[in-house]
């Protein structure tokens, strides 16, 4: 039977509205008072003397029910009703009433409309509930059993059982040299036999038992045959050894043990409860049991078996396990981390992933919102430690002509889009999670007006996130309906009565520019100019976002190769040889990828649209009254290389290098280090220069100068030191002459 009660009125009904716990046992054996009402919205559920109430949705307040189950269903119709992770219920029903008709009479007089579906019986017989407790593996007691006669040869055991731990003894019995177990394993239900020469016969039977549904379990040995049989399925073996059951006699000081009685065992004692335990043909009640040294609880029927994974803690689509103290969430098929699997995997912005040992710029999975759904970004790390933006390009990073739109009334609208695979949910949340955000935005005019100012109206708008029209412009102040240049004191912009450069209306090209930096109306999500301005352009650069607002939120495990394994998965190009030569060090040069794929994650990546994408930079320029005269026909800004291969000098490149340092040093030592020997051997003083003798081996006749301080004996002819001492002319060995100079 439940331990708890749910009404699904209408809906999902996995949400469990109202939900009843009485904190008791209700598979006690015991017959428990059952009441559910519902008065328009409000539902009033009873249980004995607790109650719960709830609000239902306005869809389900008329119920207009035109079929009731009772005990359950078929299993299709589970399916057609989207109800999993239940079974049809188990015991006695009585008095039970709708709208004044008692069913259970309805059905047991097989009236018009009720119809049984099995062998249904109307009487509820005196129940055998004998169960016990064990809440921890030390748990256990021993079980005192009438004396067997001596020429016993047989073992039978039979029982039901719940638990929601995989490991765990149920059952052991011995003798001096023979020994049984009944026990859990990895979910499954093992029954071996030891025999007095060692051999064992084991059985394994069953899986996923620790679901915490009762379980029937008959174990028996006769003659030479071991059998088990759990829920119905059977299996054998034949006994290895033939006097093994003589070993069972009384005089072999026979035991039988459940759960952590023996401080000894060779198992953890079994966490759950055992139901209608009988050892042969002998029924064990609480007087047949004795309590182990680390038993305190009170002895009583009831099954108290506390279910860790229900509701399930795991958040996600996680796994939930446990044992006797605490439950376990196994992530490994979800795209989140933590101990409930909380954390997504893709961090929310790139300040994370140099967190994590990011070194360079590359794209990364981004998962603002935390929801597992990432979207590709590009991280650009730079030579500040305390600003990595993440940037989010768009469908105009190029320059754009204002005529290359629709026009509606007397508007060019332009629509600006993000990439496919990204929502603006997650944008929105990028923003709201950053410290600083920003987007530049550049109008390039010809003989057109901006804002019209200061008279207006606006000739141009930029709408924010909620497709709201904005009438100022990049570098300016939220709503002051002005240009960058038109904020300073006095103002810098071309003709001193206007705020915007543009607003001259003159046949010059003329530039208003700056970044866009409310985070509240970020990122831009359309731009619209007067009709008026068809030849002019302009150019609307990435969404750039640094810093976070919140302490970052990472997983308790802090080993540097989980860290890198995760950066790895979210930026593949990222590693511990990544070179650091491609950051970008000027806060005021927002990057824009070269033409590489793009990241997307499994499966999607038909949606990822900048996955691959060629875009210029976009640069910006100081506000000045002094902008070009002639206009450009390319975009301003030079396309900035994040490709983390630039500037590493490749492994062929180092070897040909080495090779020829080699060949070099070779080299030398065969020409040129003889002749430094020689010139070494000849012992000329200070003030020489020595000249070879001309068709010598090996020298050209050139001189090899040696300078003297003195200018009157420059010219002469030197002595060569001799073995004397003395200086005699010449050198009759090596033929050489010194002079002077």
């Amino acid at each position: 039977m439940p331990c708890s009660y749910q009404a699904y009125l209408g809906g999902d009904h996995r949400l469990g509205e109202p939900n009843i716990n009485p904190k008791k046992d209700l598979n006690d054996g015991r017959w428990h008072n059952v009441s559910l009402i519902q008065e328009g919205r409000l539902t009033k559920l009873k249980v004995d003397s607790v109650e719960s109430s709830s609000i239902i949705r306005e869809t389900y307040k008329d119920l207009n029910l035109d079929t009731i189950y009772v005990g359950g269903m078929k299993r299709a119709t589970y399916s057609l009703y989207d109800v999993t992770g239940t079974r049809n219920f188990r015991g006695c029903l009585e008095d039970l009433t709708f709208r004044g008709k008692n069913l259970i009479s309805g059905a047991k007089g097989e009236l018009l409309g009720y119809n049984s579906v099995g062998k249904v019986s109307f009487k509820c017989e005196e129940l055998d509930y004998r169960v016990v407790t064990m809440s921890n593996p030390n748990v256990g007691f021993r079980v005192t059993v009438k004396k067997l006669p001596a020429d016993n040869d047989t073992f039978y055991a039979s029982f039901r059982f719940r638990s929601h731990v995989e490991e765990g003894l149920l059952l052991f019995r011995s003798a001096v040299k023979v020994k049984l177990h009944l026990r859990l394993s990895a979910g499954s239900l093992l029954y071996d036999v030891t025999a007095p020469n060692g051999s064992k016969t084991v059985l394994r039977l069953g899986s996923d038992l620790d679901d915490g549904e009762w379980h029937n379990v008959n174990a028996s040995v006769r003659g030479r045959e071991v059998r088990l049989q759990v829920d119905g399925k059977t299996r054998t073996k034949p006994l290895n050894h033939s006097l093994l059951m003589q070993e069972f006699a009384n005089r072999s000081r026979l035991k039988i043990f459940l759960g952590g009685f023996d401080d000894n065992r060779d198992f953890p004692g079994f966490v759950g409860c055992i139901l209608n335990l009988q050892i042969d043909s002998q029924k064990i009640f609480l007087r047949n049991l004795k309590k182990s040294k680390h038993t305190n609880e009170d002895l009583k029927y009831a099954c108290r078996l506390e279910n860790r994974c229900q509701p399930n803690p795991c958040k996600n689509g996680g796994h939930c396990s446990q044992d006797w103290q605490r439950f376990y969430c196994d992530c490994a098929r979800t795209q989140f981390e933590g101990d409930t699997c909380e954390i997504s995997k893709y961090r929310p912005a790139c300040e994370y992933y140099r967190a994590m040992g990011l070194k360079t710029s590359m794209r990364c999975l981004i998962d603002s919102v935390g929801d597992g759904n990432p979207y590709t970004a590009l991280c650009n790390v730079t030579d500040d430690p305390k600003r990595t933006y993440t940037i989010i390009n768009h469908n105009k990073m190029t320059k754009i002509r204002v005529s290359d739109a629709n026009i509606i009334g007397t508007l060019y609208k332009h629509e600006i889009t993000y990439s496919n695979s990204i929502s603006m949910q997650q944008i929105i949340k990028l923003i709201e999670n950053s410290k600083e955000c920003r987007q530049h935005i550049r109008f390039h005019c010809f003989s057109s007006k901006l804002l019209n100012t200061p008279r207006g109206p606006s000739h141009a708008f930029w709408l924010s996130r909620d497709d709201k029209r904005q009438d100022y412009w990049g570098g300016a102040e939220p709503g002051s309906k002005k240009c960058a240049c038109g904020m300073m004191e006095p103002t810098s912009c071309e003709g001193t009565a206007k705020f915007c450069n543009c607003d001259n209306k003159d046949s010059q090209w003329r530039v208003d520019e700056g970044y866009l930096t409310d985070k509240s109306t970020l990122p831009v999500t359309g731009l619209e100019f007067n009709k008026k301005s068809a030849k002019s352009d302009f150019t609307l650069g990435p969404l750039e976002c640094w810093g976070t607002l919140k302490e970052k939120k990472n997983p308790k495990k802090s080993d540097p190769s989980i860290h890198m394994t995760r950066l790895k998965k979210a930026c593949p190009k990222a590693g511990p040889s990544t070179p650091s030569s491609t950051r970008t060090a000027s806060p005021t040069t927002s990057p824009t990828p070269s033409s590489t794929k793009g990241l997307c994650p499994n499966g999607r990546e038909g949606e990822c649209a900048n996955s691959s994408s060629s875009s210029p930079g976009v640069t910006t320029l100081p506000v000045t009254g002094n902008v070009e005269e002639t206009r450009q026909t390319t975009p301003r800004d030079q396309e900035i290389s994040l490709d983390d291969s630039g500037g590493e000098i490749s492994t062929i490149a180092i070897v040909m290098i080495s090779a020829a340092l080699v060949v070099i040093v070779l080299l030398s030592m065969k020409f040129a280090l003889p002749r430094v020997i020689m010139c070494v051997r000849t012992h000329s003083k200070r003030g020489e220069y020595i000249v070879p003798p001309a068709g010598s081996s090996g020298y050209p006749a050139r001189l090899l100068p040696l300078v003297t301080k003195r200018s009157s004996v420059r010219g002469r002819q030197l002595t060569q030191s001799g073995a004397n001492g003395r200086y005699v002319d010449g050198n009759a060995a090596g033929g050489l002459k010194s002079y002077w100079v």
